[in-house]
């Protein structure tokens, strides 16, 4: 996966992979949790914001910062594992910080809003690959996204991020669905 239209493809994969995955958890079992132990519900609104956000800056090209000089990016596989690393070595009280921010709305209707919420994750993966498709290929090297815990990133390294993350999320939500005990940021 190197360009765009590589992207966008792995993108709605995922998309169609990880919505048919949430739609079949029981809306119960989706939103048991907090901000201390996250529920499904608050690992899917983690990434429809992170997916948002990324797509928003895709946008908006001109407030990215340059990348002087504009090296080439790493690869896929490189970001994956630069950013395992980092989660390793970043402190636990930093990642329940950063945790603690994804807040859910109080609901009634627990299917309702569970519905919302993936509908929302597969309007952003459309949202984002508009945006990556208008996203001109050279601004993915020469332009920069910031990252929380990884620093300032190549825009080809925030969107491989983004595939990356999604990858991540469903992995933990996996982890929390068949160990409910489990602290997973």
């Amino acid at each position: 996966m190197h360009n765009k239209p590589e992207i966008i493809a792995a993108l709605q994969t995922q998309k169609l992979e990880i919505s048919a995955f949430l739609e079949s958890i029981p809306s119960q079992q989706f939103f048991d949790g907090s901000s201390e132990r996250w529920s499904v519900a608050h690992h899917v609104q983690h990434v429809n914001s992170a997916i948002s956000r990324v797509g928003q800056g895709l946008l908006n090209a001109g407030v990215l910062p340059k990348r002087e000089p504009a090296t080439a990016s790493r690869d896929f596989g490189t970001m994956h594992q630069t950013y395992l690393e980092i989660l390793r070595n970043t402190p636990a009280e930093t990642l329940r910080q950063l945790g603690s921010r994804v807040m859910l709305e109080e609901h009634r209707d627990l299917d309702a809003y569970k519905t919302q919420m993936i509908l929302s994750f597969t309007s952003a993966i459309e949202n984002f690959n508009t945006a990556l498709e208008h996203f001109e290929e050279a601004n993915l090297e020469s332009l920069g996204m910031p990252h929380p815990i990884m620093g300032l990133l190549s825009s080809r390294e925030m969107v491989f991020f983004i595939v990356y993350h999604n990858t991540h999320h469903q992995n933990g939500i996996q982890r929390l669905l068949e160990q409910p005990d489990t602290l997973e940021l």
